[in-house]
């Protein structure tokens, strides 16, 4: 069985191979739609000539009476083409065959027409158009890669150069790509991406990267070399081997004022956060505590807005281009701004994940599932209630890593039942790989080093907050002790994230905890 070219380009007119074919496209689909046959003839034929002059492979899709009229070798058809397609004329012809699948009964179909590939869709949820199909996830390459041995098998549907590395070595020999290059502000400069990405990696490689279990529901991007990683996968990778959970920090864009509160999105990494998570300010924010609602109206009073926001990140990774930022909000602004829009905004300003806590798993295609295509993280909480019959519907689209937020703590004590965060870290860990962080309202180092011995991650959000706040002078102006005040409470907690290590087990502990500060923490999310 020949080999496929690893990049596989989809374009929907000839005009684009002009264009691309020179940037080192050799595996291209002709997609047209909706043409007179004259045009269907005239595009056809376009595209056969410039693939021939570049030696590229080219692959009419649908059309395959004129496939065969035209002279060309390779087409590929949907299930529905499959009904009145004439097999035997293109074997006759010599014409290769590629077909769609998306579930068993549809991949019995093709094997028995020996196809030359087979495509498996969507691995990933598509931005052009909603399917019919949920999203496979990375597992499912590897299960249609043991069932059909040495033929060519064609991931598709919601790629991007890094998630391309991931079908690949999830056992893909080819991975097809059509937003995302498209649609790209610089299609040249993002088609040079893809063959580099996809040509720096080996088909059939491993079913099971990193010896994931199939039974879970994909994370997004398995991780692979670091030019192929997110800068959240990157980051926990890199703790991982460190030996250490990573500190999320939280504070609010714009708070107390826009030029302040860059200042200390740039504190936050050198005193030792490594991920920021950046809150939209919002003028209802049902789920937040005093703290944080204080924090919001004070960056509403300065003026901030979603584009400020977004200039705020951008400015950011003028500076810093390895510190993950997640933004923390409410859904209102985002559909205000139109979701489209936002996620290309947010994405081009270098944003990497985002966490909307009042968009529950049910309203995943509003605004999750776009996110993911777009190539930003959707990261999910959950809490002591989500039990493990609802945990797999939180976790199905759920990618970056997941926040959970617990109390078990006893009524009228101050203390935490830290066994139960080991306990209730290694129940999540049952039903998914991405990393845990767990967010308690934690005000110390010895705080943040308890919980650091069983998570992944450690969030803190209000006590920094809290120290912004007791340092602002009495007009709410930011003081000459402000960036620094949130900057020293960071490195003590930093302190404490690295000086334990992830415990395997429960460990036994009776450092004092303040009530106050942990439903402070948990009213910003769910009061």
């Amino acid at each position: 069985m020949s080999n496929l070219d690893p990049f596989y380009l989809i374009v929907d007119d000839a005009a684009w191979l002009e264009r691309l074919l020179p940037q080192g496209a050799r595996l291209v689909q002709l997609r047209v739609k909706d043409r007179e046959e004259r045009e269907l003839r005239e595009q056809i034929a376009r595209a056969r000539d410039l693939c021939a002059a570049h030696g590229a492979q080219l692959v009419v899709n649908d059309y395959w009476r004129l496939a065969i009229d035209l002279s060309c070798d390779f087409v590929h058809l949907g299930q529905s083409d499959l009904d009145t397609a004439d097999i035997g004329a293109l074997r006759a012809h010599k014409v290769r065959l590629g077909v769609s699948t998306h579930d068993p009964a549809e991949l019995e179909r093709a094997l028995a027409l020996s196809p030359d590939y087979v495509a498996l869709g969507p691995i990933y949820p598509t931005l052009l158009k909603r399917m019919a199909f949920a999203p496979q996830g990375l597992g499912r390459i590897g299960e249609w890669k043991r069932r059909i041995g040495s033929i060519p098998l064609v991931a598709i549907g919601g790629l991007t150069p890094e998630r391309a590395g991931a079908a690949l070595a999830a056992g893909a020999d080819s991975a097809c790509v059509v937003t995302d290059i498209l649609r790209a502000g610089d299609p040249e400069a993002r088609t040079r991406e893809w063959v580099a990405a996809t040509r720096s990696r080996s088909p059939g490689r491993p079913v099971s990267p990193d010896g994931m279990p199939h039974h879970f529901p994909s994370p997004g991007p398995m991780l692979s070399p670091a030019s192929m990683t997110t800068r959240i996968d990157a980051r926990f990778e890199a703790l991982r081997a460190e030996g250490r959970a990573a500190l999320v920090t939280f504070v609010m864009a714009g708070d107390p004022d826009l030029e302040t509160s860059f200042e200390i999105m740039k504190s936050l990494p050198k005193a030792g956060a490594d991920v920021i998570e950046l809150g939209m300010p919002f003028t209802d924010p049902m789920a937040d505590g005093p703290s944080i609602q204080a924090a919001g109206l004070r960056a509403l009073h300065a003026g901030t807005t979603v584009a400020k926001t977004l200039e705020l990140v951008k400015r950011f990774r003028a500076e810093d281009d390895a510190t993950p930022i997640v933004l923390m909000g409410y859904y209102n602004p985002i559909y205000v701004r139109g979701p489209e829009k936002f996620l290309e905004e947010a994405k081009a300003a270098g944003v990497d994940g985002l966490i909307v806590v009042d968009l529950p798993a049910e309203e995943d295609q509003e605004l999750c599932l776009p996110a993911r295509a777009a190539g930003l993280e959707f990261i999910r909480l959950a809490t002591p209630t989500t039990d493990d019959a609802r945990l797999p519907k939180v976790l199905e689209n759920t990618s970056g890593f997941v926040y959970y937020v617990s109390l078990t703590g006893i009524t009228g004590a101050a203390l935490v039942d830290y066994a139960g965060v080991s306990e209730a870290v290694a129940r999540l860990k049952r039903h998914t790989p991405l990393p845990i962080a767990v967010g308690f309202g934690v005000k110390t180092a010895e705080n943040a080093a308890a919980i650091a011995k069983y998570a992944d991650g450690v969030v803190v959000g209000s006590a920094l907050v809290d120290a912004l706040a007791r340092s602002l002078d009495d007009e709410k102006r930011a003081s000459d002790k402000t960036v620094a005040a949130v900057a020293a409470l960071v490195a003590d907690l930093a302190r404490g994230v690295r000086g334990a290590r992830v415990a395997d087990g429960p460990a036994k502990t009776d450092a004092p905890f303040s009530l106050k500060a942990t439903f402070g923490a948990i009213a910003r999310l769910w009061s």
